[in-house]
């Protein structure tokens, strides 16, 4: 079967989010996420799972959230996964990631680094990137997301995406 190469983006402040929330309650195994997310990919696109090829995945953060998040910054870096911490846009806050993240995902699907787009977020802003990607560059773009906590995923951003997974269901089995 042919690869399929596969870019996971991230966005920080809904991850921290879902990351604190398993941690009050058990560990959080950022390998065994990218296993499933893996996993669920290669049944949706009904290829092998050694042929979903992780080729990136990057995660967004604000540069005040970056010292606030150090024991989450530190699990992702074990796990091998790529930290973009951005400058303060504004003194004292965090803006620009959403459009940072959009738009490196968006060039990197343009220079045809990937063949599937994976994104981990719950706000509608990302419509655009999942419209573009699926309709002037003819790509998969599959949402993994949870419903958990005070989280609540943007219908509109659910679907418009090739495919929408709600991991509260899938990993682990923790609301």
């Amino acid at each position: 079967m042919s690869e399929k190469r596969i870019g996971i983006y991230v966005d920080s402040h809904y991850f921290s989010k879902i990351y604190h929330h398993y941690l009050s309650r058990r560990s959080f195994d950022i390998q065994e996420l990218i296993l499933s997310i893996r996993e669920i990919l290669s049944n949706s696109l009904k290829t092998d799972l050694e042929s979903c090829i992780t080729s990136e995945i990057k995660f967004y953060i604000g540069a005040k959230s970056f010292a606030e998040k150090v024991d989450l910054i530190n699990a992702l870096k074990d796990a091998g996964v790529g930290i973009f911490s951005l400058r303060e846009f504004v003194k004292g806050e965090d803006k620009g990631v959403a459009v940072c993240l959009a738009l490196d995902a968006y060039k990197s699907v343009v220079a045809d680094n990937y063949d599937v787009l994976a994104i981990i977020c719950e706000h509608p802003e990302f419509i655009p990137l999942v419209e573009d990607v699926r309709g002037e560059l003819n790509k998969d773009v599959f949402l993994f997301y949870w419903d958990i906590g005070n989280t609540k995923t943007a219908e509109a951003l659910i679907n418009s995406a090739t495919g929408a997974f709600p991991m509260h269901e899938y990993y682990p089995k923790i609301k």
